[in-house]
């Protein structure tokens, strides 16, 4: 059900702020967390740092540092869908690297389809070719992309703290593979669920997710929110968790 009508309000943000920038990436390994953060810039005024972090005693050794940034790349773009929706900017400026005409339609794709309840709900009519263009600095290239490796035998299993959760953990469980449940931001939920399977913070992998405050503060303030694709965001986190481990 449409909820209300933003088409006045896209349309004025879209003129207001015409370029949203995808600034950098950075990885900081400390003794207790790999952390990957990212800065968004929209204008002189709207500055965004969200982090994703993975504990540092799940990560296997031989990684190499062409591979976390190649990780770190498109974590930052799957997590860009949060901030750029506040704003729906029609042009998305990445600084940090350089995607090829395929790559591009599929992120495109992405944000059309993975946003379809915040267009709907907002009550935004809008054409895919017509949402937003990439473009590029004149010095940014192409993220090296990842050699396959071989993969050990076992099982990431995201456990959200619901039914999927519990079914998966279970069927899995009696296949005999090695289980590693994965949790993005720890709540009761996600804790009695892994208790139940009998599993505990020393058997599972606990990424932690933040968002910046002051995509909060916007939302307050009226710019445009609703629904985004964290199913998106916890492929791409779920990805880079088997790589790690």
């Amino acid at each position: 059900m449409v909820s209300k009508n933003n088409t006045e309000k896209y349309n004025s943000l879209r003129k207001q702020f015409p370029c949203f920038v995808y600034e950098n990436f950075t990885i900081d390994q400390s003794s207790k967390a790999l952390t990957f953060g990212f800065t968004f810039r929209v204008g002189p005024d709207f500055e965004f740092n969200p982090t994703i972090r993975f504990p540092v005693n799940k990560i296997r050794q031989g990684i190499t540092v062409r591979s976390l940034e190649a990780f770190a790349f498109h974590l930052g773009l799957v997590e860009m869908i949060s901030y750029w929706k506040a704003f729906c900017s029609p042009e998305i400026l990445i600084k940090p690297g350089r995607l090829d005409a395929t790559q591009e339609q599929w992120w495109k794709k992405l944000f059309f389809y993975g946003l379809g309840e915040f267009f709907y709900t907002n009550g935004i009519k809008v054409q895919s070719d017509e949402l937003f263009a990439f473009s590029y600095t004149q010095n940014s290239q192409a993220i090296d992309k990842i050699e396959p490796e071989p993969l050990k035998e076992g099982a990431i299993i995201p456990v959200g703290g619901g039914k999927d959760s519990v079914v998966t953990l279970e069927l899995l469980k009696k296949s005999g593979l090695p289980i590693l449940p994965l949790v993005v931001n720890h709540r009761n939920a996600t804790r009695q669920v892994l208790l139940a399977g009998g599993y505990n913070e020393s058997s599972t992998l606990e990424v932690s997710r933040s968002l910046d405050p002051l995509l909060l503060k916007l939302n307050e303030q009226g710019f445009l929110n609703g629904h985004t694709p964290f199913s998106a965001l916890l492929a791409f986190i779920t990805a880079t968790a088997a790589y790690l481990t």
